[in-house]
């Protein structure tokens, strides 16, 4: 659950290979004040603060409202008399505050109280700035309760926010920037759990412009520190550096400590993606005695958790436990969703590493029940990928199978939704810029219309010129034709390559999983399927991405895409199926020259190191399910979606055996559909029974040595 917690507004990170030497987070309650709650104006006896300085007091009321809400709300019921009564703007950025702080720290009867408030004061200076306080505030209880509805009242607020400082203050670039800040904040770390890194880091961008443009310190640090995180994950090390220099000064600037600890936490997600256990040791001790000092006990809850994250990785499950079991009532009782299920998932993982694992399914499942009714289909399929991978190490294979094509289904569903998403965008700016062709032609023909009627109404004394405007008119139509033919074709060519690439899997350039079923389905006689299937599974490539950075997963991805498109025949199709998977299609082959090719994918892939891109070899195996179909002596047809199973079952009975193999189904006594079924239902037992002959073949020993 690294991706989880290591996101900047939540101010955790996953801190892989971190020693768990840290101070206790349970301090008492009275360094909070101390850090945390600025003096009231009226207390010290100031006169009101002004509207930047009002601002900056509010900001410190709403991050101290994350730990002690009754305390910050108290903070601005004192500043509230100083405010004048007139003052509308003011009046409303003290209710916004309110509002803030009960969406994410209180009672729905409160939120709905001070949520009203701003609107009833934003209203009257213009609609549009009312709907855009109703959604943003709607936006941030939404997030706060892990509700799918936040990222989409949050861009119907932005667009709001926008809109209204385009109609009333163009020329200030500061226009509402607190919560546009915070609308593109929260869209980039929903992007980033989406995996679409590209709009996360372009709302992280838009967020750091607001802050720069307000010339406001804290702000900037936390948009610096989002980027580089992005940076950092997608392996461009220097950017991510300078970032975080950037975002470090700042935060020191804002004298902020809370700030200064979540920029020490991203610090050590940069860290880890450089696998530098010292600087991530040094920056998890740095965030949790900034947040201790601050009284911050969500905060330190969160870093607790995280350290639960790191025992799994350590193997070290009973201490892994005891940390999730002791911040969970923390996380809980503050509402701390997200970080609530990813401690559920670790303590899944820990009972399973224990032998509950009764226990640990009854979690685990509880976990997805919970995903799946926040909408959350990105964040389930990483928990299906880590628990598919614990129970077959534990032995489990038939749980194993079973999460396995779980996520199969899951991973078909978000790569649909995100490919649909994607082609919807592209045909929106096609229809765009078509319409703009279009009028643009409009416009060329009323001009060529209003020449014909100022001709019209000089023809009498123009002949001759009227037959050469005549002439211009034909030639400029004849243009015009021309133009809309170059169009279209150009049309036709980019809506040709834009279905190419829909075609394509971005990273590796192979078929991608939508355009192979299509393909397979294409192939499958009116009887069923025919035809070999090797399904072939990267080993352990968690741990790559987690000890050598994603962007030297993605090397490997890469480099065994074309490893493996080297050992089939021109005729054969190799497909990137998931994450880390390839499905081969190869029709017309035997059972004997099927087990070859799988004997020479293990020796293409196992026999030689990887070279990761700064140069260092890296030891790659895989995992590979085969068979003919359909399957001998009785060959029951089957459906294509029966085969890619069958090939999933042989490669989990791979990885159950050891890894570094190929497993191929010989042989199946079935001799109807309804047999056929009940072997998928339990194809363990169907193996041990010999109703199922497996063939096995090892891979290549370590070319490292």
């Amino acid at each position: 659950m690294r991706r989880l917690l290591a996101e900047a507004l939540t101010a955790v990170a996953m801190l892989p290979g971190l020693a768990c030497a840290t101070p206790d987070p349970a301090r008492p309650a009275s360094h909070a004040v101390r850090a945390s709650a600025p003096a009231s104006p009226a207390a010290s006896g100031a006169a009101m603060p002004a509207p930047a300085g009002l601002h900056a007091t509010l900001d410190r009321l709403v991050q101290l409202g994350e730990d002690q809400p009754q305390r910050a709300m108290s903070g601005l019921d004192t500043l509230a008399p100083q405010i004048a009564a007139d003052d509308a703007m003011a009046r409303r950025a003290l209710a916004l505050a309110r509002a803030e702080i009960a969406a994410r720290s209180l009672s729905a009867v409160e939120f709905t109280h001070w949520r009203a408030s701003a609107v009833i004061l934003s209203t009257p200076r213009h609609p549009r700035l009312g709907d855009a306080d109703t959604q943003y505030l709607e936006a941030l209880q939404a997030e706060r309760q892990s509700r799918p509805q936040a990222l989409d009242l949050a861009r119907a607020a932005l667009k709001d926010y926008t809109t209204y400082c385009r109609e009333t203050q163009p020329a200030a670039p500061d226009c509402e920037y607190r919560q546009r800040w915070r609308l593109n904040s929260l869209l980039a770390l929903a992007a980033s759990q989406r995996m679409a890194r590209e709009s996360a880091v372009d709302h992280a961008q838009q967020a750091l412009d607001l802050a720069q443009a307000a010339g406001d310190a804290w702000r900037v640090a936390m948009a610096e520190g989002r980027l580089a995180a992005l940076a950092a994950e997608q392996g461009r090390t220097d950017e991510a550096q300078q970032r975080l220099a950037r975002a470090t000064a700042e935060a020191a600037r804002s004298g902020m400590p809370m700030v200064q600890a979540r920029i020490a936490l991203i610090r050590s997600t940069v860290a880890a993606e450089r696998d530098d256990l010292a600087a991530m040791r040094e920056a998890l001790v740095t965030a949790l005695a900034l947040a201790t000092d601050s009284g911050a006990e969500r905060l330190a809850a969160r870093v607790i958790a995280n350290l639960s994250d790191l025992e799994l990785r350590h193997r070290r499950p009973r201490e892994a436990l005891a940390l999730a079991e002791r911040s969970l009532p923390t996380v809980q009782r503050f509402g701390d969703r997200l970080v609530e299920r990813v401690l559920l998932h670790n303590i899944a993982l820990a009972k399973l590493a224990l032998g509950r694992r009764p226990e640990a399914r009854r979690h685990f499942e509880q976990l997805l029940a919970l995903w799946a009714a926040e909408g959350n289909d990105g964040e389930a399929l990483s928990s299906l990928r880590e628990m598919t991978d614990a129970l077959a190490d534990a032995g489990d294979q038939a749980a194993a199978l079973e999460y396995h094509h779980r996520e199969h289904e899951l991973s078909k569903k978000l790569e649909k939704a995100n490919l649909d998403a994607a082609l919807a965008a592209v045909r929106a700016r096609y229809a765009v810029e078509e319409q703009q062709r279009e009028i643009r032609r409009l416009a060329q023909d009323n001009q060529l219309k209003s020449g014909a009627l100022e001709n019209q109404r000089l023809s009498q004394g123009l002949w001759g010129l009227a037959a050469v405007s005549l002439g211009a008119a034909a030639v400029l139509l004849l243009l015009l034709a021309r133009r809309m033919h170059e169009t279209g074709r150009a049309l036709r060519h980019n809506q040709a390559a834009l279905k190419m690439q829909s075609e394509r899997d971005a990273l590796t350039g192979l078929a991608n999983r939508r355009h192979f079923q299509a393909l397979l389905h294409g192939d499958a006689s009116i009887e069923g399927f025919e035809g070999a299937l090797l399904m072939i599974d990267v080993d352990h490539f968690k741990h790559i991405n987690d000890e050598q950075g994603h962007a030297d997963g993605d090397a490997v991805l890469i480099e065994l895409a074309a490893r493996i498109q080297a050992c089939v025949r021109s005729q054969d199709v190799v497909a990137r199926w998931g994450g880390e998977e390839f499905l081969v299609y190869a029709p017309g082959l035997s059972a004997g020259s099927v087990r070859a090719l799988g004997q020479r994918l293990l020796q293409s892939v196992g026999g030689q190191p990887v070279l990761l891109p700064g140069g260092q070899p890296l030891r790659v195996t895989v995992s590979i399910g085969h068979a003919v179909f359909p399957l001998p002596p009785h060959r029951v047809q089957l459906t294509v979606e029966q085969a890619i199973n069958l090939a999933d079952m042989a490669l989990y009975s791979a990885k159950g055996h050891g890894r570094n193999r190929a497993v191929g189904i010989e042989r199946a006594d079935v001799a109807d559909a309804a047999a056929l079924l009940r072997l998928e239902a339990d194809f363990e037992q169907a193996a041990t029974d010999q109703q199922v002959v497996l063939s096995f073949d090892d891979g290549p020993p370590d070319p490292l040595g």
